[in-house]
């Protein structure tokens, strides 16, 4: 890798830096964050003029002084108004230092205009957030020292050979799979189920349906056209697992509409039309079903009986939470919570909170609180129907993977609460990390979180980097849940790559 023998001047005029150093192109931060759920990160800005070559990218040390008690980091490269962001989580101690390399490609731009960014030229400063994890209070000291622009691509690391995990009986293996058809377009969900089973797994977790559309034949949601051109696919799918002996667990996409395509032609506008999308900051109606709204949540309710009720071995609730804490502020939303909390001097503006808040008024907390009621409300209810009309069926679902409070303020998900309630028989945390140290902390969170319930996190191996080092990964993070007593894991997404790498390392 050549290095840009030119690095471009700093402008010290930098937010929460403690000092920078001019002559190595180097920052150094410092906050102390508070107990509880707020602020959900430190966050330091800089300003620094720099671009991003076509085929180099830009390289630091990084050094955290308290690494624990983080999530993950992202830095955002800024230019005036227009951010792309990077993610990452190193394999690092507290006090260690790493080089960070980020190739222009690493970028994050999907949330750009048309998912891309023409004008790599001209970018004027840059963000750093290190994410709490953790409720407790802490101080962060983090530095990005020796910042330098390289010109030229960055060699691929030599590939990590898996090792080969020997079996293990009684352990529990499920696997997401996103599509209703099955892995992919061209398998039909004998191929999938049979590819699983050869594969040593013991249950899957099928994506059925969501607010605007179903794949099978529903009385409650609206049903997809694929259902009409290929089929019922549950009943495909159940029909499969009862022949393999694979357990099914029905997925449900719970209040996110999903992107167009995601649902039936003329839902969206129906559900503008009646008053049932949520509100955002802006004042706008976004993809997502407001939580408070009683016909929304009665949908919700009516579709999971509904699959209970279709000879399933479970339900798996999915985005059961808000799609973060800009919404909602819709007049449903805002009647329901003066019934309960009295007149807002200001609504919105009384209970809006950011992710940067440093502390909440009395009418800010109890907006989190409304928010996480909205959505107890809906898996108590469905808990409570199931018990009874169906007490064989499985009760789960995905979750975050932080808990506590600080994924209550943000995405109004209280599933430790679900578990010590019992509403749930078993969770699915969302532990997608590349990084094996970030996932052993990140499995000892959730198992406290859950509870004494069944707890099977989920390996994110779709989304896993590098990509060459998957399958080491994935052997990695399995022996580390088997050293940890877990009982079972859950891996992220079941395609046609991933079904090869599970065969080659659980096929007996």
């Amino acid at each position: 890798m050549k290095l840009n023998s030119v690095v471009l001047a700093a402008i010290v005029t930098a937010i929460s830096v403690v000092s920078f150093a001019a002559e190595t192109n180097s920052w150094y931060f410092s906050k102390d964050i508070p107990a509880g759920g707020f602020p959900q990160r430190a966050r330091w800005e800089a300003d620094y003029r720099f671009d991003i070559p076509e085929k180099g990218g830009i390289s630091f040390d990084f050094t955290c002084s308290n690494i624990e008690p983080c999530l993950n980091f992202t830095l955002h490269a800024r230019r005036g108004t227009t951010w792309v962001g990077y993610s990452f989580a190193p394999d690092i101690a507290s006090g260690e230092k790493t080089r960070i390399v980020i190739s222009r490609k690493d970028w994050n731009v999907k949330d750009l205009p048309g998912g891309k960014l023409d004008d790599w030229k001209g970018f004027d400063g840059f963000r750093l957030s290190a994410w709490r994890a953790v409720d407790k209070a802490f101080q962060i000291k983090c530095s990005i020292e020796n910042f330098t622009v390289f010109t030229e691509e960055v060699p691929v690391p030599q590939k990590r050979e898996a090792v080969k995990l020997p079996p293990r009986k009684g352990e529990r293996r499920l696997a997401w799979c996103h599509r209703a058809w099955g892995m992919s377009d061209k398998a039909s969900w004998d191929y999938t189920i049979r590819r699983l089973k050869n594969s040593g797994f013991t249950d899957i977790i099928p994506n059925m349906c969501r607010p605007g559309g179903a794949y099978y034949e529903s009385k409650v949601l609206p049903v997809m056209s694929y259902v009409k051109d290929h089929g019922d696919q549950l009943e495909a799918c159940l029909k499969a697992c009862k022949k393999y002996g694979v357990k099914c667990h029905v997925w449900k996409v719970n209040w996110y509409i999903g992107r167009p395509g995601g649902c039936v032609d003329g839902f969206v506008e129906k559900m503008r039309e009646a008053g049932r999308l949520a509100i955002d900051t802006d004042g706008k109606d976004i993809r997502w079903m407001c939580p408070s709204n009683p016909e929304n949540r009665k949908a919700e309710i009516d579709a999971m009986l509904e699959l209970a009720a279709k000879g399933v071995d479970g339900i798996h609730f999915d985005f059961i939470r808000y799609r973060w804490m800009n919404m909602c502020y819709c007049n449903v939303c805002k009647n329901n919570f003066e019934a309960k909390y009295g007149k807002v001097p200001s609504w919105p503006k009384s209970v809006i909170i950011d992710g940067d808040c440093q502390s909440l008024s009395e009418w800010q907390r109890n907006h989190v609180q409304f928010r996480c009621d909205n959505i107890t409300a809906v898996v108590r209810e469905v808990s409570k129907r199931v018990r009874k009309e169906y007490p064989n069926v499985a009760i789960s679902a995905a979750v975050l993977k932080r808990g506590g409070e600080t994924d209550k303020a943000s995405m109004a998900q209280d599933w430790g609460l679900w578990c010590r309630e019992g509403y749930l028989d078993f969770v699915c945390p969302m532990s997608y990390l590349s990084s094996l140290t970030f996932f052993k902390r990140c499995i000892e969170r959730v198992r406290t979180n859950a509870a004494g319930v069944k707890c099977y996190p989920g390996i994110g191996y779709s989304v896993m980097k590098p990509r060459q080092d998957k399958p080491a990964m994935l052997a990695e993070q399995v022996q580390a849940l088997r050293e940890a007593g877990f009982e079972g894991f859950t891996v992220f997404d079941y395609t046609p790559i991933t079904a090869r790498a599970l065969y080659n390392q659980f096929h007996e």
